[in-house]
């Protein structure tokens, strides 16, 4: 694929690479900084497109589509968000509308009970199969829905479900469990964080049943690698550059506004990669995000006048694919310069107009950046690939590991407490 018109970077204020940047790219790339064992998900794609095991992975995911109504994929964090960002980039919000693929895929990663009861009426008596995604299997949320949905099917079917297991290799609960039951397996690499895992199983069994060419996804994720592994000049290190030097001068929250809400998920997971691989060590920019131009009618204000110095913005337009075309009308509503033109061309032009407006009027515009991705599900997904590498360059600019969660540890701490003995822990 042309790598060169996929994915865009520009910025307000974009600087030569600063040398912590560099030491950072280094660092990556040489495998020289902490955890540099979980790297796996680096240059994996164009290998793993040949192996035996995305083969039978791909005649899995045809067998689901042909056999059942639903899936439910099971996973909390980095074991459902990739997927559900290209999925509902791709289609919509899979637990929302009534989607055109033969299979619906439906993520379970709340405690909400409200969900899990719209999904209980929705799949009714139709058969279902479930996707259990857990490296350890000891996870609480995933644990409690695999227990519920397994046991409504037995209810519902009398008898055990179809079970796919995204797990160990060889050990944890998960493959225990997969083991015990006959359960049909694919592998989390012990070398790829949930987070960094979205081209793994995790994420390619959910995408491949939602009817998403797999192999174009793999594809240019594998040209995002060569780009990122062969040459300090990318838009991975462009971006981790740019967002370096705002967190220098003092911006301690990242806003990302992205041009759809079906990229709403894909921010989910953006905030998730950085959230979990900077936000430690008292280090980080808090990311948050927005969906343009809905949220410009209620950030925007704030946006555009609030307190300065604490925030920058990075702009994230995915060209739409489906062309949505103004008729001519008789109403009388001063919009017929408007006619003949596509809802696209507003969109992207709220965008350009709000990104030009944060970032140049005022007495002391926001620093913004802005990536353009090109239109089709592959293109984000190089985009993925790309915030990937970005992420740990940064983190080792900062010095903090980007592949370890330490304070994940501690609410799961508590909450075991509380439902245990009834009280928290100090």
């Amino acid at each position: 694929m042309s790598t060169a018109s996929t994915l865009k970077f520009y910025a307000t204020d974009k600087t030569e690479i600063a040398p912590a940047i560099k030491a950072g790219y280094e660092t990556l790339v040489n495998g020289t900084g902490a955890d540099a064992h979980m790297r796996g998900w680096m240059n994996w794609a164009a290998p793993y497109l040949k192996s035996e095991e995305y083969a039978r992975l791909k005649k899995t995911a045809d067998y689901i589509i042909k056999n059942f109504k639903h899936a439910i994929v099971i996973g909390i964090g980095g074991s459902y968000l990739g997927a559900k960002a290209i999925i509902d980039a791709e289609h919509g919000d899979a637990n929302a509308f009534d989607l055109p693929w033969k299979t619906n895929v439906h993520f379970v990663a709340s405690l909400s009970s409200k969900e899990w009861n719209n999904i209980e009426h929705i799949i009714g008596s139709d058969s279902f199969c479930i996707i259990y995604i857990s490296k350890s299997g000891t996870t609480l949320e995933p644990g409690l829905a695999l227990r519920y949905f397994y046991e409504l099917h037995k209810n519902l079917h009398d008898k055990e479900p179809t079970v796919y297991a995204i797990t160990d290799k060889c050990k944890g609960t998960g493959r225990a469990l997969a083991d015990e039951h006959g359960w049909e397996t694919f592998i989390i690499p012990d070398n790829v964080g949930g987070r960094y895992s979205v081209f793994t199983p995790v994420g390619l069994l959910p995408i491949a049943i939602a009817g998403i060419d797999t192999d174009l996804i793999l594809n240019a994720v594998a040209a995002a690698d060569e780009l990122c592994s062969s040459t300090i000049d990318n838009p991975a290190v462009d971006y981790a550059n740019w967002r370096f030097e705002q967190y220098q001068n003092g911006c301690v929250v990242e806003m990302m506004p992205v041009n759809n809400p079906e990229l709403r998920s894909f921010a989910e997971w953006w905030k998730q990669l950085y959230g979990e691989s900077e936000g430690k060590d008292f280090e980080g920019m808090v990311p948050h995000s927005a969906v343009f131009s809905m949220d410009l009618h209620s950030l925007g204000q704030y946006l555009q006048e609030g307190l300065r110095g604490i925030m920058c913005e990075t702009f994230f337009t995915w060209e739409d694919s489906i062309k949505v075309t103004f008729p001519e009308s008789d109403l009388k509503d001063g919009l017929d310069y408007l006619s003949g033109r596509t809802l696209s061309e507003v969109n992207n032009a709220a965008m350009e107009g709000s990104y030009f407006a944060h970032s140049s009027i005022g007495d002391d515009p926001n620093a913004c950046s802005k990536f353009i991705c090109s239109k089709g599900i592959e293109n984000l997904a190089y985009a993925m690939q790309i915030f990937e590498w970005a992420c740990p360059i940064g983190c080792y600019a900062l010095d903090v590991n980007p592949f370890n969660q330490p304070g994940v540890e501690a609410y799961k701490k508590q909450v075991k407490a509380i439902l245990n003995e009834g009280k928290l822990n100090s």
